[in-house]
């Protein structure tokens, strides 16, 4: 595949050569925002933005916006189609309500979602290490329960529930090590299970499992059963068709078999699913004269054990989900994203955290990051940043695009909220969440130290996930530095710290080490004038409390001597001189031995009003 780019960082075009996914190309304004509407265009125009910058309909779907420029409803022109989205006062979506009648109820802690709730009472429970999902337990369970009665003197009973074309994996090509995987639950006298038909018109039936139970005749009853069947035998073959059977070995009366969790593992590794919990599939009943057969689908509260409805999150190096497992081990589902998100031959399944870890709307298509929509298909967002001018973005002119995504380098960079780009490391997304964990762990630190202005500098962030307008980020290659954000009207948007990673990764050393009362030190200076600039923004700007670079570096600079003094420590200029800090004085000398910033010059005001 390949990609077009323009000198503003739009992506134009997407092409594929392979594979199934969407190929797209656009153009642009000076604006950066994609042309084709006429002017004062509605939303029934494709590519129609508003006044604040907000797409209202990207050629899929039509959106309105709130005055936080959130989307509010997709499809409003869709009469009893429209869905809707709530948001807190803090900008969280809390509830979404689809057509129907239906809705979705979000509980979320520290920016992410522990729980949701739908209609029905059915409940998820998600659970997370080092920040990153790796498991969801759900008090219903998605089942295909087929049923029905044998007749007593009507000779061979059999039913055969055909799976739709979207669930057979037609046209796949059986290899050696191949493994058909289901959880099967039989009532006491009924015989049956999941088998493939191929277009040489043989099929699997008879073929016996991992516990010597043939695939339509399986006698384990009662209970949940894991079965495995070895598909070498039928290396080769080209699934035409795939069913679930109720055999003759099952006696006159009513009988019952569920399943779930149905998908093939192919020898290279990777996942067919047939059905992994969907709440409605179709099936095709056949069967001989004299037995009658139905079939119901979808999720069942309280059925089975815990186990049974918990699965396990396995993401990449950017936290995609990749794979799904189920309690046996076995994949459920899995997950190919194209650079900027969009799923590569997606896969039927009910996940709906994929790009990044992000929500993905079924209604719409679009990655819920929090602050914006992302569209994966367009490879952009649908609105603008709402931290349109921090320091950040001034010193690098790739992030001036308010619609890009990551710096259109989405294998290296992600975008956790939609606000701020963040670095990661290329081997693994557990490097990102290392600098989180190090920088609250240094701040913890600092909020034991006896010197009162170092816990008030590190109080000045607030707790880990608190919306109080003060984002941090991580850079391997910035000094770290702290400044105010504005959005496109030039408003405060907020507070926006960079820590530098390498010096934050000096948390890990052994306790009472340089490295650690470095890290430790780091974090106190941002925090101080995190302080500083909230005390101002506090007092609506006052000009008297509108103090100079160098003062509020002044104030930093003792906050960190005070950290590494009390360690028996001293700091050590660039020459690796010891540098006495210990009064203002002093500090003030040592700043003016400093090579000029000329982005921040150390005698003009903290805040000075942004030039739009």
């Amino acid at each position: 595949m390949s990609f077009t780019y323009d000198p503003w960082g739009n992506r134009l075009q997407q092409s594929l050569t392979a594979g199934y996914a969407g190929q797209s190309q656009i153009t642009v304004d000076t604006n950066n925002r994609i042309v084709g509407t006429p002017a004062n265009c509605s939303t029934a125009h494709a590519f129609c933005y508003d006044a604040a910058g907000n797409l209202i309909n990207d050629t899929f779907h039509q959106y309105t916006f709130n005055g936080k420029n959130q989307i509010a409803q997709v499809d409003p022109q869709i009469t009893n189609g429209t869905t809707t989205y709530t948001h807190d006062p803090g900008g969280d979506r809390v509830r979404k309500d689809t057509p129907g009648s239906n809705f979705t109820e979000y509980y979320r802690f520290g920016g992410n979602v522990l729980a949701e709730q739908d209609q029905a009472g059915n409940w998820s429970d998600y659970v997370y290490a080092g920040g990153k999902r790796i498991a969801k337990s759900d008090n219903f369970k998605g089942i295909i329960t087929t049923s029905g009665t044998q007749c007593s003197n009507c000779g061979w009973q059999w039913n055969i529930f055909w799976l739709p074309g979207n669930l057979n994996n037609q046209g796949y090509v059986i290899r050696p090590g191949d493994k058909l995987l289901s959880w099967q639950w039989s009532s006491a006298t009924a015989r049956g299970g999941m088998n493939l038909w191929f277009t040489d018109g043989t099929n699997t039936i008879g073929t016996l499992d991992q516990d010597g139970q043939a695939t339509d005749n399986d006698t384990v009853t009662q209970v949940w059963h894991y079965r495995r069947v070895d598909l070498s035998a039928y290396a080769g073959k080209t699934i035409s068709n795939t069913g679930l059977v109720t055999e003759g070995f099952t006696p006159a009366g009513s009988w019952a078999i569920s399943y779930t969790d149905m998908a093939l593992l192919s020898s290279d590794g990777t996942v067919w699913p047939f059905y992994t919990g969907q709440s409605s599939v179709t099936l095709n009943a056949v069967g001989a004269t004299g037995s009658t057969r139905t079939y119901a689908v979808g999720n069942q509260s309280g059925y089975g054990w815990p186990a049974l409805s918990t699965v396990y999150y396995h993401g990449d190096q950017i936290g995609s989900s990749r794979l799904i497992t189920n309690y046996n081990g076995y994949p459920v589902w899995r997950g190919t994203f194209l650079p900027y998100g969009e799923e590569y031959n997606a896969q039927i399944g009910t996940n709906h955290y994929k790009f990044t870890g992000k929500e993905r709307d079924d209604e719409s298509g679009l990655d819920y990051f929090g602050a914006r929509y992302y569209g994966n298909a367009l490879g952009r967002f649908a609105s603008v940043d709402p931290l349109q001018v921090i320091k950040q973005k001034l010193l690098d002119p790739q992030q001036w695009n308010m619609y890009q995504y990551a710096r259109d380098n989405p294998v290296r960079y992600i975008d956790p909220t939609g606000m701020y780009v963040t670095s990661c490391s290329l081997i693994d997304i557990n490097k990102c969440d290392q600098n989180t964990q190090n920088f609250e762990k240094a701040r913890q630190e600092a909020l034991k130290s006896p010197d009162q202005k170092v816990r008030d500098a590190a109080s000045a962030y607030g707790a880990y996930g608190e919306k109080n307008k003060v984002t941090v980020g991580f850079s391997n290659n910035e000094k770290s530095h702290t400044g105010f954000a504005f959005n496109q009207k030039g408003q405060y948007a907020g507070i926006h710290v960079t820590i530098n990673a390498n010096m934050l990764s000096g948390i890990e050393k052994s306790p009472g080490t340089a490295q650690v009362v470095l890290a430790v030190a780091d974090v106190a200076h941002e925090g101080s004038h995190v302080k500083t600039d909230r005390e101002l923004v506090k007092a609506n700007f006052t000009v008297l409390l509108n103090i100079t670079n160098r003062q509020s570096e002044i104030r930093a600079y003792g906050v960190a001597n005070s950290v590494v003094t009390a360690a028996g420590y001293m700091y050590l200029n660039d020459n690796n001189q010891p540098v006495d800090l210990s009064n203002e004085d002093k500090i003030n000398k040592f700043l003016n031995t400093l090579p000029p910033n000329p982005h921040e010059k150390l005698d003009d005001p903290i805040y000075k009003p942004p030039k739009l």
